[in-house]
């Protein structure tokens, strides 16, 4: 039986309008992409606004009666469409509520056409916190009788403010109402935009139409109104083969610099905005590397220096140096509180008195700089991601936020305080504001992964398509493990809003959530016990790193190095006595080993390790080193050494890809560093010393160091996580305010 329809045919909210006749879901008159079965639990919501629509309900509506193993799954992902669509999110909800185990509730103000009782405002009018403030306040004042002399006061007072307001506040309330508009849609990856000081440009970094090099791309913008605005050409102003991030406009809009990255070799360069290409572009400084994620780089208002996030040799972190473009001479800015990342991302407040910056430990802490006073203050804590920028009256940040479900886009005061969401800016990240006018730009990120499994080829089986697990998420699903019995898979996922463990069974059913740490940290890379009883993960929270032990059966996970943090990425003794782990507590990252049940770790290797694997004899240890130099810069070479330590040896001089890579009993399977758009898997045999092509990849591997390869206990499958979607586009909003 189909769901019964609503008694209205059209229902408004904020900026949306849903359309029941015609199917539609727009936003400012513009049509929202909602598929039909989260379309249908809206309208069951806006049917019922300020009213707890149930769980059961909403089965019994629009789900068949064969379908519950699948209904939650299925209600939880048709919510998140939802809120994807709205720009909502479930932490600080402007549309939808979630109320835990009972179901959900529209809570904005609803004005629904053909329904007396919603086009009257009853339900508005029971629900007073529902009400915009600006009617609460047209309500209450046609409540009150004022005397005469209190309206005249109030109109003369009005006055006084309106006009002050004009002169001094803010003009932006006589804008028309804000217009997101996509400003680019070419393939690949658009990002880093700046707008020009005027506004009337953009710069951006793009990976061109074969997606293999970023170079800087400088854009008009016309009216808003005259669509397509994506079909225009931008002019690119450099093409040299390596990477150009982060270009940044000059005051007086003249030139561009940006951040040229090689690692050991990374350079800033200012270029004419009006072109010229490279001939023309002029080295400022040179550095040993330059921060690559968000942006690394900003022009001081009064042009007389740039600041960069760089770092000056392999073994210091990244900090902020300002840069004089007359003399090239540089100065540090901050010390970096921590070795573990740096200070990253800075960006200017117009009046020159302020640098917000990022402070990367574990998480993305937002910090700003008195440039008078020389202190770094914390201004938020977690928040998830790196680019900001400044309202043009230098009173607020604008910033985005990987913290929820999806990335967003908030404003902040510059004193401090809560942040607010900009309700614009779904998927947002990395925004720039013009200094004059009123538009903002930010990038639409979207990055999805998911665990496959590739059947191993043999000599009867040459040829058997991989196939996605159904693990029932549209979030990120990395790290899947195989039990050493084959009975179950343990992975990482998002789907509850950040990175949990979870586990299924070797079909990729029946998942199960087995923790669930503060949203603040980050847990991953789980491994099992070679008996399937146990399962030690790390999680990192405030920079500090803990290894932990579960049970695959659930129950409160028990913290193994609470006394000693600052271990990470855990592996287990084919006995299951000990415990091996990367830690930098000696200086450098090692791989030390500890009990199973917790207790004085001692270290293993001398000269670096990153992540280790015990071999299935028991005797050998195979662990990387990370290339942080040279051209094979984000890689990792593997190694080999006795468990109880000793001389340690390189297994194949073949840089690899980082956590992509499984030893068994006959050779190592990985994945090499030099994948660029043909990754394969390949196979390195104990017996011959030889390498081989196992099967190629369809899609590219996770990037960040999340783990991916794993190997059932037959050796007949690979799980492999994979990279689904990676793409973004450059948003306009007209008439920011």
């Amino acid at each position: 039986m189909g769901p019964t329809p609503p008694p209205w045919r059209r229902a408004r909210f904020g900026v949306f309008e849903l359309d029941l006749e015609a199917g539609y879901l727009r936003k400012n008159g513009q049509r929202v992409r909602l598929q039909e079965q989260p379309f249908q639990v809206l309208v069951m919501l806006l049917e019922r606004p300020g009213q707890v629509v149930t769980r059961e309900e909403l089965q019994q509506r629009l789900w068949s009666a064969d379908t519950f193993v699948d209904f939650d799954h299925g209600l939880n992902k048709a919510i998140n469409k939802i809120r994807r669509a709205l720009g909502d999110l479930a932490d600080n909800p402007r549309f939808v509520e979630t109320l835990a185990r009972r179901g959900y509730r529209f809570i904005a103000p609803v004005d629904a056409a053909g329904d007396p009782d919603l086009a009257a405002g009853k339900v508005a009018e029971a629900s007073p916190a529902l009400v915009p403030p600006t009617e609460l306040q047209e309500v209450t004042a046609h409540r009150r009788k004022w005397t005469a002399g209190w309206i005249w006061a109030a109109v003369v007072l009005g006055l006084i403010l309106a006009a002050a307001g004009w002169f001094y506040f803010d003009r932006s309330r006589s804008l028309p109402p804000m217009k997101v508009v996509r400003f680019t849609s070419y393939p690949g990856i658009e990002k880093d935009p700046a707008l020009s000081p005027d506004g009337k440009r953009l710069a951006f970094v793009w990976d061109g139409e074969s997606g293999d090099n970023f170079d800087v791309y400088v854009r008009s913008i016309g009216p808003v109104d005259e669509l397509p605005l994506t079909a225009e050409k931008p002019m690119q102003l450099t093409t040299d083969p390596a990477p150009d991030l982060s270009p940044t406009w000059s005051p007086d809009g003249r030139y561009i610099a940006f951040a040229r990255v090689s690692e050991g070799n990374s350079s800033v360069y200012v270029v004419p905005s009006i072109g010229g290409q490279d001939g023309h572009a002029k080295k400022l400084k040179e550095l040993y590397s330059i921060w690559s994620e968000g942006k690394p780089l900003d022009w001081s208002p009064n042009g007389r220096f740039l600041v960069v996030a760089a770092k000056k040799s392999p073994a210091e972190p990244y900090s902020l140096y300002s840069i004089s473009p007359d003399t090239s001479d540089d100065r540090k800015l901050a010390s970096p509180i921590t070795a573990i990342g740096g200070d990253v991302s800075p960006a200017f407040s117009p009046d020159g008195q302020t640098l917000a910056f990022t402070r990367v430990v574990a998480y993305d802490d937002l910090y700003v700089l008195r440039l008078n006073h020389g202190e770094a203050e914390l201004l938020i804590a977690d928040r998830r991601g790196y680019g900001c920028t400044w309202t043009a009256d230098s009173r607020e940040i604008v910033f985005g936020s990987w913290a929820g479900e999806s990335p967003q886009l908030w404003r902040i005061s510059a004193s401090g305080g809560k942040p607010q969401g900009l309700g614009i800016g779904a998927n947002g990240v990395d925004p720039t504001i013009s200094r004059q006018g009123h538009r903002l730009a930010y990038v639409e990120r979207i990055y999805d992964t998911d665990i496959w499994r590739i059947e191993a080829p043999t000599s009867q089986n040459q040829a058997v398509p991989p196939t996605r697990l159904p693990l029932n998420s549209s979030q990120q699903e990395t790290d899947p493990q195989y039990s050493p019995d084959g009975r179950s898979i343990v992975f990482v996922s998002r789907r509850s809003g950040s990175y949990e463990i979870w586990v299924c069974d070797s079909e990729g059913r029946d998942t199960r959530q087995l923790t669930s740490f503060p949203r603040a940290s980050v847990t991953g890379s789980p491994r099992w016990s070679p008996d399937s009883r146990q399962i030690t993960f790390d999680s990192w929270e405030k920079g500090r790193s803990n290894i932990f032990l579960v049970s695959p059966e659930g129950g409160s996970p028990r913290c193994l190095t609470q006394n000693t943090p600052d271990a990470f990425l855990p592996g287990w003794s084919q006995d299951g006595r000990w415990i091996y782990f990367c830690s930098r507590r000696s200086g450098e990252r090692q791989i030390w080993r500890m009990p199973a049940e917790g207790g004085e770790a001692v270290p293993v290797t001398k000269n670096g390790g990153f992540e280790a694997v015990v071999a299935p004899d028991g005797k050998a240890l195979y662990y990387t080193k990370l290339n942080r130099a040279g051209p094979n810069f984000g890689s990792a070479h593997l190694w080999k050494v006795s468990v109880e330590g000793g001389e340690e040896t390189l297994v194949f001089d073949r840089a690899i890809y980082p956590r992509y890579w499984a030893v068994t009993q006959k050779g190592i399977y990985f994945v090499p560093s030099d994948w660029s758009s043909s990754p394969t898997i390949k196979f390195f045999s104990f017996a011959t010393g030889q390498v081989s092509d196992v099967v190629p990849l369809e899609k590219p591997p996770v990037r960040y160091l999340h783990p991916g390869l794993s190997i059932s206990p037959d050796g007949r499958s690979i799980l492999c996580a994979l990279v689904e979607q990676d793409t973004s586009d450059i948003m306009l909003v007209e008439n920011f305010r």
